[in-house]
């Protein structure tokens, strides 16, 4: 749309005060001033002159969620709903994938595809022997090639994809989740292809990513969901399905926790909690500990929540504004920008006269799911997917399993600590408890580790430098206080800082033009030599994290003039890592072209070498 005459990218400052909220902007927004995006489940009409606005689909959120007052009857219904779905989503003329994590939604996806394409494989489409299915009228030749193809689908097994981040070839702790993928694909019978992910390609791979998102996203998980995509791409695999959505429909993440203490504490009798406990809360200063629990226990949740991706409070954002910025954000009503996506928190009611807008969780999701979901989670998984032209497939998400959720009553969804209660009930004879209630890991990146470490100077380098300062949007003093290696070492600051990292490489490539960013070589003109996610532990074996600093640190000073040209002298706290086993050059270069089978497999030793190394 910017090559149109009249659209010019000139940012929305109201939209960056609502990105540094959410690390996404809601629809109808857009951080361009002059272009604004369809909210989910909407259409427009143009008609004499008049764009018109219309509702196609909804969030059902009116459906009655006491439908179901057995556990086991929900239970049975989930899981016969997700068979069939997965079932549907399966059908395919090409080569169909999963991507793989440890966790319960990809495995569960995994499982149920499993067996029905088994099924589907045994209910060949051909008719009976002399059956007319239309073969009569081709070429003996042409209706055998046919058969032929139909017969090789049948029996080809289901591709799976996984990735692992690592630091020096040590696997990046909480973000590993190979091991547990390959022993899921293996019981399963799939083919896997699993990679390995370090730090230093991210850099190059940032501006790339962000160029196919077109908007910001503050999201640490479009990086894993790049190079999974990539990874499909390669092998030739362009339909895949994954387990989207099945956290904000089923309340799987740690964030939906708090609901049960809010519930807990909305007992306490009204009259106390309003001239007793409110008093004593706007005590608690802003920074201190105590203060936002404070506020959710004693406000209406559409007042205190902001989404799983929630980076910046009213409060930080003011410390880090300039005058300019703070001058503008004091205009910007945050609570109308928010209410849209909450249900109208006093009209709703079901039979039992109980008013479902004070449900803290039933609220809490249908934020998610019409917000996080739509303009966070699927975006960059749609846009990321599509750059590869890879169709990713979301069971999770079909309109019939989203209203079904839908009627489901809250403590359904999380029942004491359990989340996701119903979702793993359901599936309890289709995976293994180890995978059921294993600790959930997520599908996103080591923000933390590499804002301390690994990616530092880097951020420190951009978020410091003239051109971030001239834009005039934050203080240099607070970014540099935010920018110290004990708050980068927080969960909450790497967050922060990665969000302000991706909003001046957007402002880079979409406000100044600055296309040298994409000209980072591509993972197809990478060399042996070059940083590649495609080498992963083939990389980590032949180069220590000096040496690859040292090699790919000029190619990065070329792309920020402004990034020292020596490696930061910052040492590493890991020792280096002896290489498990050897790899043949050959098999090195198959990896980066991204080859899955060794050129040297004539031989024992190049065999070996690619078998341990996870190519053949």
């Amino acid at each position: 749309m910017l090559a149109l005459p009249g659209i010019r990218a000139v940012p929305d400052l109201e939209a960056l005060h609502s990105y540094l909220t959410f690390r996404y902007v809601p629809a109808p927004a857009t951080l361009f001033r002059e272009i604004r995006k369809l909210p989910a489940g909407h259409f427009v009409l143009y008609h004499d002159g008049h764009l018109d606005d219309h509702v196609y689909w909804e969030l059902p959120w009116e459906s009655d969620p006491g439908t179901y007052r057995d556990e086991e009857e929900a239970a049975n219904e989930l899981i016969s709903l997700l068979s069939d779905t997965v079932e549907r989503h399966l059908q395919s003329e090409m080569p169909v994938g999963v991507f793989l994590s440890g966790g319960v939604d990809s495995s569960a996806i995994l499982a149920l595809a499993s067996g029905a394409q088994e099924r589907l494989a045994s209910q060949s489409p051909f008719a009976e022997p002399g059956e007319n299915l239309g073969l009569d009228s081709l070429s003996p030749q042409i209706a055998g090639q046919i058969l032929a193809a139909h017969a090789s689908r049948s029996h080809t097994s289901l591709e799976s994809f996984t990735l692992g981040f690592a630091h020096g070839g040590v696997p990046q702790t909480g973000f590993w989740e190979l091991d547990q993928a390959r022993v899921t694909a293996r019981r399963f019978g799939t083919h896997h292809h699993q990679r390995i992910v370090e730090a230093e390609v991210v850099p190059y791979d940032l501006p790339r990513i962000l160029w196919q998102l077109e908007e910001p996203l503050g999201d640490p998980g479009v990086i894993p969901m790049f190079y999974i995509s990539q990874m499909a791409a390669q092998a030739g695999v362009p339909v895949v399905l994954s387990g989207e959505g099945a956290d904000e429909l089923f309340a799987g993440y740690d964030v939906y926790l708090a609901s049960r203490i809010v519930k807990a504490f909305r007992r306490v009798p009204s009259g106390l909690r309003e001239h007793l406990l409110r008093p004593l809360a706007a005590l608690i200063p802003s920074h201190m500990h105590g203060h936002n629990l404070a506020h959710r226990l004693l406000d209406p949740v559409d007042q205190w929540y902001r989404g799983v991706g929630a980076t910046f409070t009213e409060e930080e954002k003011q410390a880090i504004y300039s005058p300019r910025m703070r001058h503008i954000a004091s205009q910007i009503d945050m609570q109308s920008v928010v209410s849209p996506f909450f249900p109208r928190m006093n009209a709703l009611s079901d039979n039992r006269g109980k008013c479902l807008g004070n449900d803290t969780l039933a609220a809490m999701l249908y934020f998610d799911v019409r917000s996080s979901l739509a303009d966070d989670t699927l975006l960059k998984a749609d846009r990321l997917t599509m750059a590869y032209s890879v169709e990713l497939r979301v069971p999770f998400l079909d309109h019939l399993m989203v209203e079904f959720a839908a009627t489901l009553p809250p403590e359904f969804k999380l029942a004491g600590h359990t989340l996701k209660y119903i979702l793993k009930k359901a599936l309890g004879n289709v995976l293994p408890a180890e995978i059921l209630y294993r600790k959930k890991l997520g599908f996103t990146a080591p923000v933390t580790a590499w804002m301390s470490r690994d990616l530092h100077a880097y951020a420190e380098t951009l978020l410091t430098s003239s051109r971030f300062r001239d834009r005039g949007y934050f203080d240099d003093r607070s970014i540099r206080h935010l920018l110290e290696p004990a708050r980068c070492m927080s969960d909450v600051g790497s967050r922060q800082v990665f969000t302000l990292l991706v909003l001046e490489l957007w402002h880079r490539l979409f406000v100044d033009g600055d296309r040298d960013l994409l000209a980072a070589p591509a993972f197809e003109e990478q060399t042996d030599n070059a940083p590649s996610a495609l080498t992963g532990d083939l990389a980590d074996c032949t180069q220590q994290p000096q040496e690859r600093q040292r090699r790919w640190q000029p190619r990065l000073t070329r792309l920020h003039p402004e990034l020292p040209s020596t490696p930061s002298p910052r040492p590493s706290p890991f020792p280096p890592t002896p290489c498990p086993w050897t790899v043949e050059p050959e098999c090195r270069i198959m990896a980066a072209t991204g080859g899955s089978r060794c050129k040297m497999s004539s031989t024992s030793q190049g065999y070996q070498g690619c078998r341990r190394a996870g190519l053949r």
